[in-house]
């Protein structure tokens, strides 16, 4: 029982120990960073190091002799310098500054200090030392909101060594809000030795190469934990010591006194203007230093706004946008309410869950509290250089921007301002993960016409959003065209003519039922025999079948005709891909509104235009260019509407008859009144003629199954050529064959196709006087 509690007092203090910066350090911890171990040695404080291993607070720089004239109390520096708000004026303390009141400091217009937290002794213990006075110095400025900056004094011989000092920085510093850098003050150049005892400080004979190795590891952990790291030193020292890669990968505090600006010719962010300035409250001449990058600006800010967008969040959640549309408040409040606690993400540079995934220690810490995981990036991982988005890493953007590094001085919070606001929209490229012009450049012509080069919106659709507004439609009424349904089936048109509520209630009630199609783009009995997993659902269930398609099918992209198939549509024409993209409904609309007038071809199996150019000059004449009239003649319709006339009048003329019978002429002369009655009472069934275009024994003589069923009753005959047989394209008689005739003609050709009882027509009233052929 004992050491079931000793374990959980064990885990809450771990716990508690999480929610801060890391773990305190002590003596013979182990550190390991960059490939390097070391073992934490003991830390001493101030007064407990022996006063010949104290290094005195005086920099073995040569400054420039130039003579200014210039004064150095604060008011005057702070007239001189901070009038263009470009700079601020601060001042840098340790020990040796005594007790300092810092609200006469704060006062007198100081902005910044940066405050010595310790040193390294330069005996051969080389003791780890904290500043006596920088508890004091810390608490009194930030107490007085005075921005704060650290610097430590090293004597490292080694990596290992120039690790332990990093190390023992930042768990001293830990606990306080420091937004100006931590730097590196390396003093003792060349051999030196201590006035007092004789002893040789332990960095005699230390390397050019040793001591930019030093700094290397001290530097680079310092911005491995969050901080901005800073390498101090004379103008002299710093072109002459320290090598180009230290220098250009790290913030630069030069120091160069009673010059109108440093010697060093290299970028610098602060100067270290002078080491005898006046400042109200430090009762002895002070350094006081001139910032440039103005720290304070560029890491007190609040990025919570930025961690959040409108827009994105919309555009990422459909169910946000069905809900809110864009309402900013609206989805701010759910955002903070709800969003957050769920795991959303609300901007390209913060995903919680991605957060708390990558990192064990917030994983641990958080779980799935993902509002702590928010707080904790707000507050310190934005700080640390923490990745809290596959799209966002602070480091990677500061590193690949330099004008953003060079304008914000390698600011994290500044830098994640710069995405949100102007990166993202400018394209750059925010992690090595992912570029967004790289992904814009792989979407299809549709979605780069739809969101432009809106790149927030590239954003919310690589995180598997919807930022485009394209619905699905309703496709119902497209699956139904009365004049198609008319067209397709002589029954209905014979029934309903083009009657549009009649065709469409039979439709409705019937024709899908049976199967029907009434459209290009649908047939039932297609659709469910296409594929097999509709025949095996719904077999001749073609309401079903009718119903899947309007819901599912055609989301899919599923082919329910010959003549239309959606992906094709899509595939075949540039111009819709850039105006519908994926979205197969209106897709389909656009083929039955407008692509089936201009003659687009809706699938491989069918052109309507090559359909078209395929029929005769009469179907051209009577369809036009009426696209939609050709599906359905394709689709076994009848969309001519060319029925055939009486001909009877055209099998009796008087004078013909009374010419070919001299019997008749005799009698009746060429009285057309009664020659006709005799047509008809007598003639047709005695086998006379009385037309060039039809001979009942000619008629009946020609064709066997003609003879076989009327032998010698003409009257049948007679009948059977009116009401068949020139629809057939029969011939009636020696002298007239309606085939013959038609196929004799262009102009025929074009003007009755096969309608041959108006080709006979033609013929009696045009065509015999004109001489034309007719067998």
């Amino acid at each position: 029982m004992r050491l079931h509690k000793r374990i959980f007092l064990i885990f809450l203090l771990l716990m508690l120990i999480l929610t801060v910066k890391s773990f305190a350090l002590s003596e013979g911890d182990i550190i390991t960073f960059d490939g390097i171990t070391t073992e934490m040695p003991k830390t001493y404080n101030e007064d407990e190091v022996n006063e010949d291993e104290n290094p005195l607070y005086l920099k073995q720089m040569q400054p420039s002799l130039m003579s200014v004239d210039t004064s150095n109390d604060i008011s005057s520096l702070i007239s001189k310098y901070e009038i263009s708000g470009d700079t601020a004026i601060g001042i840098d303390v340790s020990s040796h500054n005594g007790v300092i009141d810092w609200k006469k400091v704060k006062d007198s217009g100081v902005k910044f200090v940066m405050i010595r937290v310790g040193y390294r002794g330069y005996g051969s213990d080389g003791k780890l030392a904290v500043d006596s006075q920088f508890e004091n110095n810390i608490k009194g400025a930030l107490d007085n909101e005075i921005y704060v900056g650290i610097y430590f004094v090293p004597t490292a011989l080694n990596e290992e060594e120039s690790l332990q000092e990093a190390a023992f920085v930042v768990d001293t510093i830990k606990n306080y809000d420091i937004k100006y850098p931590i730097a590196y003050d390396f003093e003792y150049f060349g051999d030196r030795y201590d006035p007092n005892s004789g002893n040789p400080y332990r960095t005699n004979g230390l390397s050019n190469e040793q001591l930019n190795a030093n700094a290397k590891v001290f530097l680079n952990y310092i911005r491995s934990q969050g901080y901005t790291p800073s390498l101090y030193g004379s103008s002299s020292y710093l072109n002459s010591t320290w090598d180009s890669e230290v220098r250009s990968n790290n913030d630069v505090w030069v120091a160069h006194y009673g010059a109108s600006k440093p010697s060093y010719t290299g970028s610098y962010t602060m100067w270290q203007y002078t080491s005898s300035g006046s400042v109200p409250g430090i009762n002895a001449n002070v350094d006081i230093d001139i910032d440039y990058s103005y720290y304070m600006n560029l890491n007190n800010i609040d990025i919570t706004n930025y961690l959040f967008d409108a827009t994105y969040y919309a555009d990422k959640y459909s169910d946000l946008k069905k809900a809110y549309g864009y309402n900013e408040s609206q989805l701010k409040e759910h955002w903070l309410n709800c969003g957050i606690k769920e795991g959303r993400s609300a901007s390209p540079v913060f995903d919680p869950i991605y957060y708390v995934n990558k990192y064990s220690d917030l994983k641990s810490v958080y779980g799935t509290d993902y509002v702590s995981a928010y707080n904790h990036f707000i507050a310190i991982g934005i700080r640390e250089g923490r990745i809290a988005s596959k799209y966002f890493d602070v480091n990677y953007y500061i590193s690949n921007n330099l004008d953003v590094k060079k304008a914000y001085y390698s600011s994290k919070s500044y830098s994640l301002v710069h995405f949100a606001t102007n990166g993202i929209k400018e394209g750059r490229q925010g992690s090595s993960e992912f570029n967004v012009k790289s992904y814009y450049n792989s979407q299809d012509n549709y979605t780069k016409k739809q969101l432009g080069t809106t790149y927030l919106k590239y954003y919310a659709l690589a995180d598997g959003g919807s930022p485009i507004n394209n619905p699905t439609i309703d496709i119902t009424n497209y699956l139904f065209n009365a004049t198609y349904y008319a067209d397709k089936y002589s029954d209905l048109k014979k029934a309903y003519g083009y009657n549009e509520s009649q065709l469409k209630e039979h439709w409705l009630n019937c024709g899908i039922k049976e199967g029907r199609s009434a459209s290009p783009v649908f047939d039932p009995v297609y659709y469910v025999n296409k594929y097999s997993d509709l025949k095996s659902a719904f077999g001749t269930n073609y309401a079903l079948a009718y119903n899947h398609f309007i819901g599912d099918g055609i989301k899919e992209g599923r082919q329910a005709s010959k003549y239309f198939n959606v992906k094709y549509y899509l595939n075949n024409y540039v111009d819709l891909q850039e105006t519908f993209g994926p979205n197969n409904s209106r897709t389909l609309e656009h083929f039955m509104i407008n692509g089936i007038k201009e003659g687009r071809q809706g699938s491989s199996e069918f052109n309507v235009k090559s359909y078209y150019n395929s029929q005769n000059s009469y179907t051209k004449k009577q369809l036009g260019t009426t696209y939609l009239k050709y599906y359905a003649l394709a689709d076994g319709g009848s969309p001519i509407n060319d029925s055939p006339i009486d001909i009877t009048n055209y099998l009796f003329d008087a004078k013909y008859y009374a010419d070919k019978y001299s019997d008749l002429k005799k009698a009746y002369g060429y009285n057309e009144s009664q020659l006709k009655e005799h047509w008809l009472n007598c003639g047709i069934k005695e086998g006379r003629s009385a037309s060039p275009v039809f001979d009942p024994v000619y008629y009946v003589n020609k064709y066997s199954d003609l003879k076989s069923a009327f032998g010698t009753n003409y009257v049948l005959a007679y009948n059977h050529f009116i009401g068949d047989g020139i629809k057939e394209g029969r011939q009636g008689s020696s002298t007239f064959n309606a085939v013959i005739y038609i196929s004799n003609y262009s102009d025929l050709q074009t003007e009755y196709g096969s309608n041959y009882s108006k080709a006979l027509k033609h013929y009696m009233e045009f065509g015999r006087t004109e001489g034309r052929k007719a067998v």
